[in-house]
């Protein structure tokens, strides 16, 4: 296998992420900043890696959205929160598409587990981009507790949510990112959310 067809969870070291990047279209539009920067995200976590290159790749979202962002956006942590947002965005449309499909009499299986593994990679691959994107969490609890029925991991991510929440207030003031700061002012509302999707899982789970 000729060194263009490596796969890409063969790579292990940070030059061969970004051999892998230069050699692949439209990734390779992306300047080296943004690709470093991508990796340092997922290094430690391979397999989140590798869901966040399919579902972008999967989605069009680097043609379509990344290489445009970057043209327009030079602030680094600022960028990736667009990814995030991007990423979080496409979730959301599965998940409605999703929503739809299960209405049908009867629904695609094959359609729902892709849509269903797109809106889940999404999501995952967003907070993986941007630690305190709370909403992901909630979005991923709805998932696995409101619509696959599996109440345990509906709670699970409730909690992780709630957690992050902790760890963003935990930090002083003056060393959040705007993006943070913007989450702590929405917070009570999205507590609200996350704890009233535990007691309705919990109520499932007697």
């Amino acid at each position: 296998m000729g060194i263009f067809k490596k796969p890409f969870y063969k790579n292990k070291t940070k030059e061969e992420f970004k051999s892998w990047f230069r050699r692949h279209n439209h990734w390779n539009k992306l300047d080296n900043v943004v690709i470093e920067a991508i990796i340092d995200k997922f290094i430690d976590d391979k397999l989140a890696f590798e869901a966040f290159i399919d579902v972008s790749e999967n989605c069009n979202l680097i043609q379509n959205n990344y290489i445009a962002l970057r043209e327009i956006i030079s602030d680094i942590d600022l960028l990736l929160y667009q990814f995030s947002l991007t990423l979080y965005n496409n979730g959301c449309s599965f998940r409605d598409r999703l929503i739809e499909e299960i209405k049908k009499v009867p629904p695609n299986q094959k359609e729902l587990a892709v849509l269903l593994k797109n809106s889940q990679l999404s999501y995952e691959s967003c907070i993986k981009l941007t630690e305190f994107f709370i909403s992901a969490y909630y979005q991923i609890a709805f998932l696995r507790g409101g619509i696959l029925e599996k109440y345990d991991q509906g709670i699970d991510w409730c909690r992780k949510g709630l957690k992050k929440f902790d760890e963003l207030r935990a930090i002083p003031k003056d060393e959040l990112k705007h993006t943070e700061k913007a989450t702590l002012e929405e917070i009570e509302p999205i507590i609200k959310l996350f704890n009233d999707a535990i007691s309705e899982y919990e109520k499932e789970l007697k």
